[in-house]
């Protein structure tokens, strides 16, 4: 039997821990940049943009569960591309059918 190396017990401890991810990260996984990524954090008005990060105690460094933000990418639902339309006003006969409720074109 051999025995466990100081490198082999930090690695079983280290993978209990759950991974955290600095903003630089989590502005490559996400496709975000830095700034955009803080101004999310940050401001109230977004905070619903990004995931929910936390700083350590005695730190200003934001920081993110990477499981949270796979979980929060895996809950995304892809967005469809808005429907094309012509440029211009609409023609009389769509204006009617508008104006009717039908979906004649």
């Amino acid at each position: 039997m051999s025995a466990i190396t100081p490198y082999q017990q930090e690695a079983v401890t280290s993978s209990a821990a759950p991974r955290v991810l600095f903003i630089e990260q989590v502005s490559a996984i996400i496709g975000k940049s830095v700034t955009t990524i803080r101004t999310c954090a940050t401001n109230e008005k977004y905070k619903h943009l990004i995931p929910r990060p936390f700083k350590f105690p005695h730190s200003r460094r934001l920081v993110w569960f990477e499981k949270d933000v796979l979980e929060w990418l895996a809950a995304a639902q892809p967005v469809s591309p808005p429907a094309k339309r012509r440029r211009g006003r609409p023609t009389k006969l769509e204006q009617l059918a508008r104006l009717s409720g039908g979906c004649e074109r």
